[in-house]
């Protein structure tokens, strides 16, 4: 068997012929097995070649070590980037223009005895319907006071009113 047969199943579309020279047909259940013997040699194969390719690829790595300099700088990030690397190049950086508009007033929060707030609904900003089986289900995405607009959720249209 060829390899690109036992790759992608199918004989290559070429003229040639991948047997032998006075290699004869073998029919019945002879040819399914030495064709399932072939492709488990060739996938062990295949997968020793992996493993090596791995191993030297394994050797030479190592963590990428990133100080801060004349051309990199640190930054604070939020929780919500934690998963970001802290050190950029200052060509990642541009030049920040203050704007009045980009200040955002925190309005305290109504807090309860407990503690616990109340979200009231600030606006609807979309809707859907979900169709789970036979059942339609209407949604609408609702912005809540005291949260960004990026914490939108949706909620079922008969829960809102």
């Amino acid at each position: 068997m060829a390899p690109f047969e036992a790759l992608y199943g199918r004989k290559c579309r070429s003229p040639s012929y991948w047997m032998e020279v006075g290699e004869t047909e073998i029919t019945g259940p002879d040819i399914v097995l030495e064709t399932t013997e072939k492709i488990k040699m060739i996938q062990k194969k295949l997968k020793n070649a992996q493993d090596r390719q791995k191993s030297y690829a394994d050797a030479n790595r190592r963590e990428l070590d990133f100080q801060k300099g004349p051309v990199a700088y640190r930054l604070a990030l939020t929780p919500k980037l934690a998963n970001v690397h802290d050190i950029f190049h200052v060509s990642m950086h541009r030049k920040y223009v203050a704007d009045p508009t980009h200040v955002l007033e925190q309005t305290p929060m109504e807090l309860e005895k407990t503690l616990q707030y109340e979200e009231r609904p600030v606006r609807i900003m979309d809707t859907r319907v979900k169709q789970i089986r036979s059942k339609a289900i209407p949604l609408v995405k609702v912005w809540w006071e005291n949260q960004s607009t990026g914490e939108a959720t949706w909620e079922k249209k008969s829960d809102m009113w």
